[in-house]
């Protein structure tokens, strides 16, 4: 393992409290799944996204500016915003791990999962029928077509 895996490994060791197997598997799982990889600035260490129809690495201010652009429908890897019957409004992404916005939790969705699947092809100020239903709020490209 190059010298940039072994220092992410050490730093998630001290700030998660996990295994070491299980930040491992994490790494392994972000590299295979998500095509995230490390890269060192100035002995500073972070994740990258290589977005692989664009052949480039995104920057954490590239992926962020993507979560601002509007789309019209839900789809896969583009984050949705929803309104419960409490006005409680929450961000969630489909199909792919997302950065949080604006300082707001988004929650991954497997796009397989039946939540999922009812808000695929939703409109803002669509109703989502799931549980006691869901309003859509906002639609964000992030990394959907």
């Amino acid at each position: 393992m190059n010298y940039l895996m072994e220092q992410l490994k050490k730093n998630w060791l001290k700030r998660s409290g996990r295994e070491l197997s299980g930040v491992e598997g994490h790494i392994s799982h972000l590299k295979t799944e998500h095509g995230l990889f490390v890269s060192n600035i100035n002995g500073v260490y972070k994740l990258e996204f290589y977005h692989n129809k664009l052949d480039k690495s995104l920057s954490q201010k590239e992926l962020e500016s993507l979560m601002d652009i509007d789309i019209d429908f839900v789809i896969e890897n583009c984050i949705v915003q929803i309104e419960n019957y409490e006005s409680i409004k929450k961000w969630y992404s489909i199909g792919i791990e997302a950065l949080n916005k604006n300082n707001e939790e988004v929650t991954s969705l497997d796009k397989t999962k039946k939540f999922a699947q009812n808000l695929l092809g939703k409109q803002i100020g669509d109703y989502v029928d799931f549980g006691k239903g869901f309003k859509i709020i906002s639609i964000k490209k992030f990394l959907s077509e």
